[in-house]
């Protein structure tokens, strides 16, 4: 699968799209990427990557179509690091009403966010 133009550094999502049209944080709560798992903060609703792992590892918030802006998917950490996003609205032809091709498509950015999260937390580390 061709993930180059889905991840960007800013996007927007699908404002005339309806949560039926792109996955929502229900439709990835309790994944699995290697070590790390997706579970949701009750607090926020967000969904959030934690390494299973590591006690207190730093977090990769990843919440499909976040702030009702359908067909986004912004990747942070909780110390406001953004590691990119994941429009599907940008080829709807594709994505839009397909949630099996977008949970695909948004473990593999998940993948490509932990990655980068990792790397960040490795350069914070040998400064």
């Amino acid at each position: 699968m061709k993930l180059k133009g889905l991840i960007k550094e800013s996007s927007f999502g699908d404002l005339k799209a309806s949560e039926n049209d792109y996955i929502t944080y229900e439709d990835v709560q309790n994944l699995k990427v290697g070590n790390w798992k997706s579970s949701t903060d009750n607090m926020s609703g967000s969904i959030y990557w934690y390494n299973t792992k590591e006690k207190d590892g730093e977090p990769l918030y990843a919440t499909p179509s976040w702030e009702d802006q359908f067909g986004w998917v912004p990747f942070d950490d909780s110390d406001g690091n953004h590691y990119g996003d994941l429009d599907f609205s940008k080829n709807p032809k594709k994505f839009k009403g397909n949630k099996k091709l977008q949970i695909k498509a948004y473990l593999s950015a998940v993948k490509i966010a932990i990655k980068k999260l990792e790397m960040n937390k490795e350069r914070e580390l040998n400064k």
